[in-house]
Parts: C-alpha cells; sequence; structure tokens
C-alpha cells in the first residue's frame, strides 16, 4: 500500500510542473492579434454585461434532472433486485 500512495504523490507532484508549463506553452503558440482580439472582445462583454440565455439554461437544468430521476430508478431497481 505505501508504494501505491508514493507513486500517487509523485504523479501530482509532476501533473504541478507540467500542467502549468503546457499552459504557458500553448499561451506562447497563440498568435498575438488573436489574443488581442479575445481581450477586445472581453473587455466589451465585461462592460456590457454578460449574454443570457434562459433558454439554454433551462435545457441544461432539466437535462440534469432527469438523469437524477433516472439514476434514482436505476438505485432503487437495483435494491428492489437484490431483496427479491
Amino acid at each position: 500500500m505505501g508504494s501505491e500512495s508514493t507513486k500517487n504523490n509523485s504523479t501530482e507532484n509532476g501533473d504541478l510542473i507540467l500542467l502549468p508549463l503546457g499552459i504557458m506553452l500553448a499561451l506562447k503558440l497563440i498568435p498575438k492579434p488573436v489574443i488581442e482580439a479575445s481581450r477586445a472582445k472581453a473587455e466589451e462583454i465585461r462592460r456590457n454585461g454578460k449574454p443570457k440565455n434562459w433558454v439554454t439554461g433551462a435545457i441544461f437544468i432539466l437535462i440534469w434532472v432527469l438523469l437524477a430521476i433516472w439514476a434514482g430508478e436505476v438505485m432503487l431497481r437495483m435494491l428492489w433486485y437484490d431483496r427479491g
């Protein structure tokens, strides 16, 4: 068990170093005009307020509720099946 714990910690430490380096490399590869245009667009959105799409939000909430209901039914069926 001790070796598994050490292995997981070394992997996490590697991720702490590699992930930021990968992000920095990705940002360096993006052309400056693209970054400047994106920053300008983000600033405009910040000034004007974020757009709200309530229909899309409602659809996502509905999907999550339906998934929760389905998962609950599956769990109940599994419990009933184990009893009978």
